[in-house]
């Protein structure tokens, strides 16, 4: 039972009559364990000529991924374009929405003002008929004010002689001179 289940190594020459492929010429052991096969150098080719084959392969490999770049910063440089005239294009909008606002405003001002003053003109008018009315009627009343006016103020020229002085409603304040030359007041 333990000899069936113990499998053997096939040999090389068992291994070809089993159905396995061959080992490959130019393909080192460690490659194979792996399972990745590198190729044998190509027949009549020297190293410098598989060299430059890897140079152009890798110099190829280098401007496809250059024209990549490229294409894609074009991209994004036309993104950005496009952004920045949708900013600008949102930016103009708002400014014109602005103007416009500002222009309503204005003749919105204009019509306040206009009402404004019309109503101040019209309540001026007003005011002046009421006083053209009331004029007749109290024309009496405005005449004995005026003619206390004038005698308040004869009152305080005779005291302002004498050297007294109204100051205020009822303060009477007395005028001196003295000999240094200095005023002084004197409350009453």
């Amino acid at each position: 039972m333990a000899s069936q289940q113990v499998s053997q190594v096939p040999c090389g020459g068992q291994a070809q009559a089993e159905g396995e492929q061959k080992p490959q010429e130019g393909v080192s052991w460690a490659a194979r364990v792996k399972g990745t096969a590198e190729k044998a150098p190509a027949e009549g080719k020297t190293t410098s000529e598989r060299r430059s084959t890897t140079e152009q392969e890798k110099a190829k490999a280098a401007g496809e991924h250059q024209a990549a770049a490229s294409a894609k910063r074009e991209e994004a440089k036309k993104e950005a374009q496009q952004a920045g005239s949708q900013v600008t294009e949102t930016a103009t909008k708002a400014a014109e929405g602005t103007k416009e606002k500002g222009y309503e405003m204005k003749e919105k001002a204009k019509e306040g003002v206009m009402t404004g003053t019309e109503k101040a003109t019209e309540k001026t008018e007003e005011l002046k008929e009421r006083a053209k009315e009331g004029l007749g009627e109290t024309a009496e009343t405005v005449e004995a004010s005026f003619g206390k006016g004038q005698e308040e103020v004869q009152k305080e020229r005779r005291l302002l002689a004498k050297g007294w002085r109204l100051k205020g409603r009822r303060r009477l304040l007395f005028f001196k001179r003295l000999p240094s030359g200095w005023d002084s007041w004197q409350r009453l």
